[in-house]
């Protein structure tokens, strides 16, 4: 069995949004609900949403972006001020692809409109000096379909954790 050349030949970049807090790395789609109750899940996941805004708005947390890159197994992640439309996740965004050296890329993302509005600016940019820049995206607040950011979100709590544990060891 033999995958499709045309779906394999574009590098998949996925992206999302996570938080960095005072006792560690948040996502805001984690959840602790029955997951087979999804009204339950869609509620809970909204409360969390709003609990780490409204930790970023008290200074004890900080908004990141995460992008994993599927052919090269990259994985950046930045802080940034804010979620949606904003030029300097824009120029990240745009610094990592040209860092990768592509000229076809495909965006993947879960439906969230900030991430998507966000996208849509990065596009426009990169399709400036690309051969080819597309976008698709899961549905809306799906983290299952956005697996590869997850993953990379998990890398980075592990590796923030890490780095936290030596800093407290020398301090």
């Amino acid at each position: 069995h033999h995958a499709s050349t045309s779906s394999r030949d574009i590098p998949v970049l996925s992206l999302d949004y996570f938080f960095i807090t005072g006792t560690g790395v948040e996502h805001p789609d984690e959840d602790d609900s029955d997951e087979n109750n999804t009204e339950a899940a869609a509620e809970s996941k909204e409360r969390r949403a709003t609990r780490l805004e409204s930790l970023v708005e008290s200074d004890r947390a900080v908004k990141c972006l995460v992008l994993k890159d599927s052919s090269s197994k990259a994985i950046f992640g930045w802080v940034i001020p804010k979620k949606g439309h904003d030029e300097f996740a824009v120029s990240r965004i745009v610094s990592a692809v040209t860092w990768l050296g592509y000229t076809k890329v495909m965006f993947r993302s879960d439906g969230e409109p900030a991430i998507k509005a966000l996208l849509k600016d990065a596009l426009l940019t990169l399709r400036v000096n690309m051969e080819e820049a597309k976008y698709e995206n899961s549905s809306a607040y799906d983290s299952q379909g956005n697996g590869a950011a997850e993953n990379a979100v998990r890398n980075l709590r592990r590796q923030l954790r890490s780095i936290r544990s030596c800093l407290q060891d020398r301090l």
